[in-house]
């Protein structure tokens, strides 16, 4: 009974080799991606979070030389001229 199948048993083999070569070739494709793709992404998010951090520190230092130039003019303001 064994050696002799019917002919959707061998269809149905054959598609079920075919799906197992397919699984197998869709987990290296996604190695093969995950290879390249995970140090791109942590390089990206490395220059990402640099970016931001350089932009808040300017932000704040440009902040920062606002008010003294504030206080500077308020400062300077407030002295009289002084003929020599």
């Amino acid at each position: 009974m064994y050696g002799l199948q019917r002919p959707w048993q061998l269809i149905q083999r054959g598609r079920l080799v075919d799906q197992a070569k397919h699984a197998g070739r869709y987990r290296q494709d996604w190695r093969s991606f995950l290879k390249w793709a995970l140090p791109l992404a942590l390089v990206l998010l490395t220059a990402g979070a640099v970016h931001t951090i350089g932009y808040l520190r300017r932000r704040r230092e440009v902040e920062q030389r606002r008010l003294v130039e504030r206080r500077l003019a308020e400062v300077t303001g407030n002295l009289s001229a002084q003929n020599l």
